[in-house]
């Protein structure tokens, strides 16, 4: 439907018609990778989990949906990241267009040499969805596995730096990994087995909610509105200058010290008058300096 819409369009608009085959099917294949490896790999994985820990009480065929799942997803993840890995230069994963239709979702926010870091969330999605799905008689073991799924990230993020060194993201993600972490170990506590009682777990509840509030405001929205405002400062002609044009970053690039420094003042331009005019000579008579005209 989509590229019927699109081929419509073009016939409207007299667009000159060209061969989109190449396109549309890596186009398609990458929203799909983009659906499943990036949005619902955890849940899909956890409900399956979930199904076969539940095998006994089940219809047989969802139980062999469920493994024939697990099974095709990990084989594809496998096949898809040997190839990231084997790919030489790296820098044909992102200029090579079928590919970076097909596979980037996987790893086009990254830089060209930590392209391989694709594995980690891949895997740590997995091991959540495992976690949540399968160990789900032992709370406690369901924690200290998301506990270290947190742990690994930090560190992997740390020492990958997959995020250009232009950016916050790496910072971004690092905090947003010890976020999640305090939230897991504040879940200890609504474990049946250590019996807190209902009152310090609604406080436990509350201090966690607390954080995702705040993750949610000062994360998303105020880096939303930061964007915004940096795009409309763009717009009206902020961040440049007329030697080096448009500087890439954010606010401290637009409005920092040495773009205010390199803005120019409007001072009063030399007069185009001729110096031989009665003007200046009577002020060059008067022995007065005015903008424009030389005194001998």
């Amino acid at each position: 439907a989509g590229f019927f819409v699109q081929w419509l369009y073009r016939k409207i608009q007299n667009i000159p018609e060209e061969d989109l085959r190449a396109k549309n099917i890596p186009f398609s294949i990458g929203n799909v990778i983009r659906i499943v490896f990036n949005f619902l790999l955890m849940p899909v994985v956890a409900l399956s989990c979930f199904q076969l820990v539940v095998a006994h009480e089940s219809p047989a065929f969802t139980v062999v949906l469920a493994a024939v799942t697990i099974a095709v997803l990990l084989a594809f993840a496998c096949y898809i990241l040997l190839l990231i890995i084997r790919t030489k230069p790296k820098s044909v994963l992102f200029d090579d267009l079928p590919t970076v239709l097909r596979y980037g979702p996987l790893y086009n926010t990254y830089s060209d040499q930590a392209a391989a870091f694709a594995l980690i969330p891949v895997l740590l999605n997995f091991v959540r969805g495992v976690a949540i799905g399968a160990v789900q008689p032992s709370g406690i073991s369901q924690v200290v596995l998301l506990a270290i799924c947190e742990v690994i990230q930090m560190f992997t993020i740390h020492a990958f730096r997959p995020f250009q060194s232009s950016t916050s993201m790496n910072a971004y993600h690092t905090l947003f990994a010890i976020l999640r972490l305090a939230c897991v170990l504040l879940m200890v506590a609504f474990a049946p087995s250590l019996g807190v009682t209902e009152g310090p777990k609604g406080w436990i509840g509350y201090a966690i909610l607390l954080i995702h509030g705040s993750v949610l405001f000062f994360g998303f929205f105020l880096s939303a509105l930061q964007t915004i405002v940096e795009v409309v400062a763009r717009l009206l002609g902020a961040g440049g200058d007329n030697i080096t044009g448009l500087t890439r970053g954010g606010l401290s690039k637009i409005f920092g010290m040495r773009q205010l420094s390199r803005r120019e003042t409007h001072r009063t331009a030399p007069s185009r008058a001729s110096q031989l005019s009665s003007m200046a000579m009577l002020h060059a008579e008067e022995g007065t300096s005015r903008t424009g005209y030389s005194v001998p």
